[in-house]
């Protein structure tokens, strides 16, 4: 009997990770002027985003290459978001000096929220947003289900890390600087 079982279990198995016959659609990798796959995985490119600044002027994130970069998808409604505030604003100015940028995509639809949010908590380095909440164009590009979420990009432009929040970003630019 349990050999009866295991027989029907291979055979189930085995059916099931056949292939169902239908054409699979082809995938199409969009690759980076260096060569290198573009994606939001560990290892891609980085996509480029160009979204329009506080000022009103676009920033594109390429702009920033030559240097490490954290792209930090936020709001000012996200109280996750508002606690990182402090520890980002701390090692922003330990590591700015040294090759460090943080590029800010806000997730916010009311722009003076936004400023009032970047303004009052000191927040010094580059931020965007097309105040589409979560209609905003770079979300599908990068993946971005919920916030926050980061990305870490070498000075080419690679992602070398996600998701690294508190002591877990402070060890990681700690080791990549010093």
């Amino acid at each position: 009997m349990k050999f009866k079982v295991f027989i029907l279990a291979v055979c189930a198995l085995f059916v099931v990770s056949c292939n169902s016959g239908k054409k699979q659609e082809s995938v199409k990798v969009t690759v980076a002027k260096n060569g290198m796959p573009i994606g939001n995985a560990e290892g891609f490119m980085a996509p480029e985003i160009s979204l329009p600044s506080i000022t009103g002027e676009p920033v594109a994130l390429s702009s920033l290459q030559g240097k490490y970069v954290m792209v930090d998808f936020w709001a000012s409604w996200c109280s996750p978001c508002m606690a990182e505030v402090p520890e980002l604003t701390k090692l922003y100015g330990t590591y700015k000096h040294k090759g460090f940028e943080i590029y800010g995509v806000s997730l916010d639809r009311n722009k003076e929220r936004w400023q009032s949010a970047v303004t009052d908590n000191q927040m010094q380095w580059v931020h965007v947003s097309d105040l589409k909440k979560w209609d905003s164009e770079p979300l599908d590009s990068y993946g971005v289900e919920s916030i926050p979420t980061n990305f870490i990009l070498d000075k080419e432009g690679k992602i070398i890390a996600k998701n690294l929040h508190g002591a877990e970003l402070e060890g990681f630019l700690k080791k990549l600087f010093n």
